[in-house]
């Protein structure tokens, strides 16, 4: 209680102190130009007033609009998906109708599994690729399909290569490329044309 009361003491002491400082600007001037000043500060007043809101209110909806970052991580997550064929897409939109969350889960990673399974299997049947060999990539993410790399590492399975344009080898199995034709890089190419 005894806070509330110096509080309030206090509050009625800058307030007096507020308005004798205004007492002493409006001292030399007629009741017009009082009145003209306090008309001119309560229109700076509003005028300021009208300018936070906006800005509040600017400010609330951009913060509206903006999806938040896990939503934001999906849609590029998504934009990274291959495009499906016709009928790949009719089995999953009745795959995704017909079971419930934890079943279309269980289905994802057995069909990955078997993914898996079958890039093995074929890179253990495939063609042998050597480090130095130019390749271009027919399997894996969706940026990379059809980029040609240089083979710089081999593994028994899988290789790393070089793509041109980007910062770090990429992981791919032997089986998700195939050797890229030869085309020679000519800088004059009129000149052979000519022959």
């Amino acid at each position: 209680m005894e806070n509330n009361m110096n509080t309030s003491v206090i509050d009625n002491q800058i307030q007096a102190a507020i308005d004798n400082k205004q007492k002493r600007k409006d001292a030399g001037l007629t009741d017009e130009e009082r009145t003209a000043r306090r008309a001119a500060k309560l229109l700076k007043d509003e005028s300021e007033r009208r300018r936070k809101a906006e800005k509040h209110a600017n400010a609330a909806a951009k913060r509206a609009a903006k999806k938040p970052p896990h939503v934001v991580s999906l849609d590029k997550a998504e934009a990274k998906l291959p495009v499906l064929t016709e009928r790949a897409m009719y089995i999953y939109n009745e795959v995704v109708g017909a079971l419930d969350v934890d079943d279309v889960n269980a289905l994802a990673q057995h069909l990955a599994h078997t993914v898996r399974k079958a890039a093995v299997k074929a890179s253990l049947e495939g063609a042998n690729v050597e480090v130095g060999d130019t390749v271009r990539i027919t399997v894996g993410p969706a940026k990379l399909i059809g980029k040609v790399g240089v083979v710089k590492s081999v593994k028994r399975i899988h290789c790393y290569l070089e793509i041109e344009g980007e910062k770090h080898e990429h992981y791919a199995y032997v089986s998700d490329v195939v050797p890229a034709p030869y085309t020679p890089i000519v800088e004059n190419a009129e000149q052979y044309i000519s022959q």
